[in-house]
């Protein structure tokens, strides 16, 4: 094809993905952006309804078209997906999650594993959520949020009966088809390993042998993880204290412990003053800490259990 064409039809393709409305303003080409509850494009709202019911639902970042339809006096459009493109998004999506009720507490949650932690997680569902769903054993639900934020997330979707039905055969053929194809893929000879040279791993100092440090923490946050690792990493035991407990389970936690952490900025109020009242009543060290990092821990220790080597691991932690 001569030069001239190919930047014709490179500059065609540019000007075609980018952000305008055609047909005088009846229809329009944009980047698709998912939201809360459904998503966007330019101005144009697309349902959480319309997603699901779309055979080829876009992601984010997708270019799609969104065509007006005709129907009585409602504006609707009709969505088309014509590149996939995706792009890195804070929403995070939970899909087709059973909705559990937990007795002890009165209340719905579900169970997921999220890329901010490392094991699964329970949170409970909001009230209002409950009520708009009508939520009943058995349900299936999705479940969105901004990243980071997964106590401020919302429902978006409900399962019908046939729709629970249809997902679970769904999944069952795409798992049986994957093991047949694993099963009948002909057997490669492994790659000849590559040496890999390992920096020496940092030998930490076991400032928390033999002790049990209490979290006292919303358990759907990013903090358990981060102070687990600083504690097990020095010989430690990290009990946690999600806001789950009740008082009576949160005391006895309190007194079994050999110190308690609470975070200030991962809490609720009720779990703080709970356990800073118990820690007083029976003179367990406490550590209100607003900035878990491993230095600050390391130095709250030394004040309470003052050792020469809290003192050194501070140095090392520092370096």
């Amino acid at each position: 094809m001569p030069a001239a064409s190919t930047e014709a039809t490179s500059e065609k393709e540019v000007s075609f993905f980018s952000e305008h409305w055609l047909d005088q303003r009846h229809a329009y080409i944009g980047r698709f952006h998912l939201d809360l509850n459904g998503g966007h494009v330019g101005p144009i709202k697309v349902s959480e309804s319309k997603l699901h019911k779309m055979a080829n639902a876009p992601t984010n970042g997708d270019w799609v078209k969104a065509e007006e339809i005709k129907d009585d006096e409602l504006m609707r459009y009709k969505i088309t997906t014509l590149k996939r493109d995706p792009l890195p998004t804070e929403i995070v999506r939970l899909q087709f999650l059973p909705a559990v009720y937990r007795q002890d507490v009165k209340r719905w949650y579900i169970e997921f594993q999220s890329p901010e932690h490392e094991t699964t997680q329970q949170l409970l569902l909001g009230d209002y959520d409950v009520l708009s769903f009508k939520l009943k054993p058995g349900d299936y639900i999705d479940y969105a949020y901004r990243r980071g934020q997964e106590i401020d997330g919302k429902i978006v979707w409900k399962y019908t009966a046939s729709a629970v039905v249809a997902t679970r055969m769904k999944r069952q053929f795409a798992k049986s088809a994957l093991e047949a194809s694993a099963e009948t893929k002909p057997s490669q000879p492994a790659p000849a390993k590559k040496k890999v040279s390992v920096a020496p791993v940092r030998q930490l100092r076991q400032v928390f042998a033999d002790k049990s440090l209490l979290l006292v923490c919303i358990e759907n946050s990013a903090m358990p993880r981060k102070v687990k690792r600083h504690v097990e990493d020095r010989g430690g035991k990290l009990i946690l204290s999600p806001r789950s407990d009740s008082n009576a389970m949160l005391k006895k936690k309190v007194q079994k412990a050999d110190m308690v952490i609470v975070t200030t900025d991962f809490v609720d109020h009720g779990q703080m003053y709970a356990a800073k009242d118990e820690a007083k009543r029976i003179g367990k060290p406490i550590w209100m800490a607003k900035n878990t990092n491993e230095r600050n821990m390391l130095q709250w220790y030394k004040r309470h259990f003052g050792t020469q080597t809290a003192d050194q691991d501070i140095e090392q932690a520092a370096e």
